[in-house]
């Protein structure tokens, strides 16, 4: 048995001699329009009858609600202000007289003054009962601070 391979014959002008159908290309270009309109038509009657349907939520506008502050700490809208704010009612109570606890006599003083009083009279030192009496109590006298804080930030009992 002998194979032999042919090659096959070409005409001489090495194009396809069959003629094109029209009418078929035509038909499909006209049904894949149909099918896309379809298509559309099908997609918008879905979305108008789902959204006739679901109850539509009422809609508050923005500026008729209550502005709610956000949670701390916020953004200071004007920090230099409550800076000079807070330094002025600092410096009022520094330099000022004022009543801490009226009826158990102990006032505030300016902080000059009570400065001007530590260097006049030192700085309050503990009397010997009432070092005998810390002791009674375990305590040392070493460990009793030697200055109050009332007279370290300027105050001081009145009537004593």
């Amino acid at each position: 048995m002998e194979h032999s391979l042919s090659q096959p014959t070409h005409p001489a002008g090495g194009h396809e001699t069959r003629e094109v159908n029209i009418k078929l290309i035509l038909l499909s270009t006209l049904g894949m329009v149909i099918l896309v309109l379809a298509v559309c038509f099908v997609t918008v009657g879905i979305f108008n009858y789902l959204s006739s349907t679901q109850a539509q939520p009422e809609r508050a506008n923005d500026l008729t609600r209550p502005m709610e502050l956000p949670k701390a700490p916020r953004v200071q809208e004007h920090p230099s202000e409550e800076y000079k704010v807070l330094h002025a009612n600092e410096a009022r109570v520094l330099n000022s007289y004022a009543w801490v606890n009226q009826a158990d006599g102990t006032v505030r003083i300016p902080i000059d003054r009570a400065i001007d009083l530590i260097a006049e009279r030192g700085l309050p030192v503990e009397s010997a009962a009432g070092a005998a009496k810390e002791k009674t109590k375990g305590m040392t006298p070493a460990a009793k601070p030697q200055a109050t804080t009332a007279a370290l930030v300027g105050e001081e009992h009145v009537g004593q």
